[in-house]
């Protein structure tokens, strides 16, 4: 993408915690495969006694927050400040910048939450949503299409369905 013009040097700041690190760097390589400019948590940066401001830094000079959310990305204190950093920058830049999350991983999370309130019927649907997404950017044997194959196939004997072979893509 040409930023000529564009008050931001990057597009995307893909931010992540380590769970996800080999999808961001798949995320972020088709992205500059298109011609945009990222700066990735943890790839971009050295760990050294400037890390927090050098992240400051992305965020102010990226026009957009990619999340990779996962389920330890709630439960970081640094991910959870770069989130309200970008979302009160977003919300005064009238538009202009926007926070994109990944949405396979709130398929599974959403269906997760439906499976622990006990209901299995609803959680199915997203988790094959989620499988079935997952399996076609990551592919069929991506550590994160196999836990999403796994909670499927879980969530289809809870409700009594015979278990067959699982969407692969």
């Amino acid at each position: 993408m040409d930023t000529t013009g564009s008050a931001f040097p990057y597009d995307y700041f893909v931010s992540r915690r380590g769970s996800v690190a080999a999808v961001a760097r798949e995320v972020a390589d088709i992205l500059e495969g298109a011609d945009y400019k990222v700066k990735v948590q943890g790839y971009d940066f050295t760990r050294s006694g400037r890390f927090v401001l050098d992240i400051h830094d992305a965020l102010k000079q990226c026009r957009d927050l990619l999340i990779l959310h996962s389920q330890d990305y709630d439960t970081s204190f640094w991910t959870r400040e770069e989130f309200a950093h970008f979302l009160s920058a977003a919300a005064a830049s009238l538009g202009e910048r926007r926070v994109w999350l990944m949405l396979t991983t709130l398929l599974n999370h959403a269906g997760s939450f439906f499976l622990g309130s006990g209901d299995a019927s609803a959680a199915l649907p997203l988790f094959r949503r989620a499988l079935v997404s997952s399996a076609r950017v990551l592919g069929a044997e991506h550590p994160t299409t196999r836990i999403f194959r796994a909670n499927y196939k879980t969530t289809m004997q809870k409700v009594g369905q015979k278990v067959k072979t699982p969407p692969r893509s």
